[in-house]
């Protein structure tokens, strides 16, 4: 299935905030709400979206036939690439969207010069995990000390793969 990627600007933080509120209770709430609560308010919130798009993060709605059918979230460290949120409506999985998405992550990494995308995973989501491992990512270390927990995933793009660009 075709997907087009439409980037958000900081005047449509209310519009992804909207979007994501029944996405993120529908993947976490039935692990624990105050996580749910506590994710959400930390990057999901009207605010916190405004305050990351001015930190450099990067929102994208995926669409299908016009339709906002999911959202991921980037942003960049020095050396590495970082997919904090991919959500894709349920009616949707299955259908490739994700699998095109994550390809489509892949090369912007690779054209950027990031050798290293990252991701979380709760480790009771064994969905998602199954998901990006599918798509090549490899567990790299566990973090938190409570329940739930969760697990950084990463993948790494071979050097011929990145493309450097060169200011002279």
């Amino acid at each position: 299935m075709e997907w087009t990627p439409k980037w958000l600007n900081i005047g449509q933080a209310k519009n992804i905030s909207e979007f994501a509120r029944p996405l993120v209770y529908a993947t976490y709430g039935n692990v624990d709400t105050g996580t749910a609560d506590r994710l959400f308010d930390e990057s999901l919130s009207v605010e916190s979206i405004e305050r990351n798009i001015g930190n450099g993060y990067r929102y994208l709605f995926i669409e299908v036939d016009g339709t906002e059918v999911g959202f991921i979230v980037l942003h960049h460290g020095d050396d590495m690439a970082y997919l904090d949120h991919f959500y894709i409506l349920p009616e949707y999985c299955g259908k490739g969207i994700g699998s095109n998405v994550m390809e489509w992550v892949f090369s912007t990494c690779c054209t950027n010069g990031y050798p290293i995308l990252e991701t979380v995973v709760l480790d009771d989501n064994v969905v998602a995990a199954g998901f990006f491992k599918k798509m090549g990512f490899e567990e790299y270390r566990n973090i938190g000390r409570r329940k739930p927990r969760r697990t950084v995933l990463r993948r790494k793009f071979r050097s011929s793969d990145l493309i450097h660009v060169y200011y002279i």
